[in-house]
């Protein structure tokens, strides 16, 4: 033997799409998601599981990708902050909130916020102040002090009927980006 780890292939679906990559045992998930597959919407912040920016959907529950072995993942289904927006119209709503309320700044917990509060009201629709809260503890932030994101997520119900604020603060325009 030459000293290397034999590896093993992961299967699973990410985004709704099945994907099939090589990882050895112990692999990160936040790993493999970010270098072999080229998921580059997951950050890697800690590499401990104590900042949540890699957060991640795995079978619908929020986990921190970089302490999840990709083996964990073999036979579930992923879902990172791109695949979201693609594909929900909950999560689109949340990124026009989050612009909204200029919720985000450097964009390191952004994915991990906004993968936490899609879990959070895909489960509970209009959830208050206590229940955001609890939902986004896993991810750290260090630029906004939170106001603007635990209010881009208590807003997202108004988006979702479509009630508007007469005096609210106008989007940024470089917020999309």
């Amino acid at each position: 033997m030459d000293g290397r780890m034999s590896e093993n292939t992961v299967d699973f679906r990410l985004n709704g799409q099945a994907v099939s990559v090589p990882a050895a045992p112990g692999d990160r998930l936040s790993e493999v998601l970010r270098e072999r597959i080229g998921a580059r919407d997951v950050k890697i912040g800690c590499n401990a599981g104590d900042c949540g920016a890699c957060s991640v959907l795995l079978d619908g529950e929020t986990v921190c990708a970089c302490i999840v072995t990709a083996q964990q993942a073999q036979g579930c289904e992923v879902e990172t902050l791109s695949g979201l927006f693609h594909s929900d119209p909950l999560a689109q709503r949340l990124a026009e909130s989050f612009e909204d309320h200029g919720a985000a700044q450097c964009g390191i917990c952004t994915p991990g916020m906004m993968v936490s509060a899609v879990a959070l009201l895909r489960q509970t629709r209009a959830p208050d102040e206590d229940e955001i809260k609890e939902a986004l503890a896993g991810v750290l932030c260090r630029c906004t002090g939170y106001r603007k994101i635990i209010d881009a997520v208590a807003n997202v119900p108004g988006h979702l009927t479509g009630d508007g604020e007469v005096g609210a603060a106008i989007r940024r325009l470089d917020g999309l980006g």
